[in-house]
């Protein structure tokens, strides 16, 4: 009984960690679209340099763009997978000119799912459903194990 209330807490304390996570990045500087084989960014503030990465455990993109030029990737040769986005905009000319002041950062991150080679948001709701039916798997594998020992007493 104890090791199970101990493996429920320790199961909460995982999914309050990664939903905290991912609603730490997103902060509102750019809206995303995603869709079929490109993921594309439009700031909602000035920047005079961005940059934009994409990463998974198989991959790790990235790419600068000057103000006024277009922020998206191609995301074809990318294989199926979670991938997480991040975009970074500078918005002092300063450091764009190379005069060693640092200027303002601001960011931004996401993450998307390829599928079938194609591209969509990651909906949170559905990772919150899968993350719960997982738990659930494990807290009901775990009392079966709990089970089994007793029976062996």
């Amino acid at each position: 009984m104890k090791s199970q209330r101990k493996f429920i807490q320790t199961a909460g304390i995982v999914l309050l960690i990664s939903f905290s996570s991912s609603a730490l990045l997103a902060a509102g500087i750019a809206d995303e679209q995603i869709s079929g084989s490109d993921l594309s960014l439009s700031p909602t503030v000035a920047y005079d340099v961005a940059t934009l990465r994409v990463s998974s455990d198989a991959a790790d993109v990235t790419n600068a763009f000057q103000s006024g030029e277009s922020i998206s990737m191609d995301l074809s040769s990318m294989t199926d997978g979670l991938y997480n986005y991040e975009l970074s905009l500078v918005t002092n000319s300063a450091e764009a000119e190379g005069s060693g002041n640092t200027g303002t950062r601001v960011g931004q991150g996401g993450q998307f799912r390829i599928i079938n080679g194609s591209a969509s948001v990651y909906n949170e709701s559905v990772a919150e459903d899968e993350a719960a039916i997982e738990a659930e798997a494990l807290i009901a594998e775990q009392q079966a194990v709990n089970n089994a020992a007793s029976d062996i007493d």
